[in-house]
């Protein structure tokens, strides 16, 4: 967890007195305090990415997860059609995955799809391999893994270790050079795409 750090910064950032702060809010409720203080001593702040709502921060530049969430669920939903059962890899407690995984949950309530497993893939394409190898060999009846951060490529090595590539699908989140690469030859079914450069362009 790179909350504790994520605070520790942001406090000694306020010390030089910058003109204005952008944060990746990663965990609001204890982010949130920092950022406070950034106010208070007259320094603007703008979340991006993942937003600390209750916050003084001055605005949030970002997607909004729950939706996001909502069209990852329905494109879920879509693969299997309707029914299946699925397997997420995420970082349990961060903010804006939690939104985009109760996003997912509101659509696939009362399908057939359904949520067997959930892992810890630490934000880490390598960590990611390894957690969902373990699970799809937990779950041999997993028909979808699903990453709810840019972790695809973690995914499609899953895939292809456990010789699930083309079988169990994947929806996964983000856009990187190994996702897309990963769509091309069919291991990836689809990805959820952000506008991440206009982010930070319009939160400065």
């Amino acid at each position: 967890d790179d909350t504790p750090a994520q605070v520790t910064n942001i406090e000694q950032s306020i010390a030089t007195k910058p003109a204005g702060l952008i944060i990746p809010a990663l965990q609001p409720d204890a982010v949130g305090p920092a950022i406070d203080k950034a106010v208070a001593a007259g320094i603007p702040v703008v979340t991006i990415d993942t937003d600390a709502p209750a916050s003084l921060r001055a605005t949030y530049c970002g997607t909004d997860n729950y939706q996001a969430g909502r069209a990852m669920g329905a494109e879920i939903v879509k693969q299997l059609g309707g029914k299946g059962k699925i397997g997420l890899a995420t970082v349990p407690g961060q903010f804006n995955l939690e939104e985009r995984i109760r996003g997912i949950k509101a659509v696939i309530a009362g399908t057939g799809v359904e949520i067997v497993d959930t892992v810890n893939n630490q934000a880490d394409d390598a960590k990611c391999a390894d957690v969902v190898t373990a699970m799809l060999q937990g779950n041999p009846d997993i028909a979808l893994v699903s990453t709810i951060n840019a972790t695809g490529a973690g995914i499609a090595a899953a895939l292809k270790q456990t010789n699930k590539g083309g079988q169990v699908k994947a929806v996964v989140f983000d856009i990187t050079d190994p996702i897309l690469a990963a769509i091309e030859e069919g291991t990836i079914s689809s990805t959820m795409v952000q506008r991440t450069y206009m982010m930070a362009y319009e939160a400065v």
